[in-house]
């Protein structure tokens, strides 16, 4: 009878500690180039470029749909992710924290009078991929002409951050129907 009860909750037992001490999964640092979600029509754009110590930095700007704003004016939704795939990794495979600056400049039609200016430092420990999602302010809808630059560094090391990657948006991203 003791081994009828005993059996499931050693297995109960196995299950929970199995979850506690999982160690998550990396996730896949995208390759250079650029992809159109089939069932969205939203747009991905992928560079990779090194900073000045030799750290590569990949960056993936999504531009999403085209709205209009209370002012009447067509903008479009924008976002990135950046990965650094050389931080180091803790035990128990947990990434270590891995400090960078990220600078970067959100333009609408072209110009260098910015939408959006930037210079932060963030923390890459994000669970264990060792990337950083960020909500940029979104461009007026100029296909060609908006765009995005992001540059980045590993934060004290000394050396300077990478040259700019520049993400132009591209035409044919969907429009809502009150457009």
């Amino acid at each position: 009878m003791r081994k009828k009860i005993l059996i499931p909750f050693v297995g109960a037992l196995l299950t929970i500690i199995g979850v506690l001490f999982a160690v998550p999964a990396q996730a896949a640092i995208p390759a250079d180039g650029t992809t159109t979600d089939a069932t969205t029509g939203y747009v991905t754009q992928v560079k990779t470029v090194k900073d000045a110590g030799g750290v590569p930095h990949t960056f993936a700007v999504t531009w999403g749909k085209k709205y209009k704003d209370p002012a009447g004016k067509t903008r479009v939704v924008l976002s990135f992710k950046d990965y650094r795939s050389d931080a180091a990794t803790e035990a128990g495979g947990e990434s270590a924290d891995a400090q960078e600056d990220l600078h970067w400049d959100v333009s609408s039609h072209g110009t260098v009078r910015w939408t959006q200016h930037r210079y932060v430092t963030v923390d890459l420990d994000a669970g264990a991929d060792n990337s950083v999602y960020e909500n940029a302010r979104n461009p007026i809808s100029d296909a060609n002409d908006s765009f995005i630059r992001i540059s980045a560094g590993v934060d004290g090391d000394g050396a300077a951050n990478s040259p700019f990657a520049y993400f132009y948006q591209p035409e044919g991203l969907p429009n809502p129907s009150n457009l």
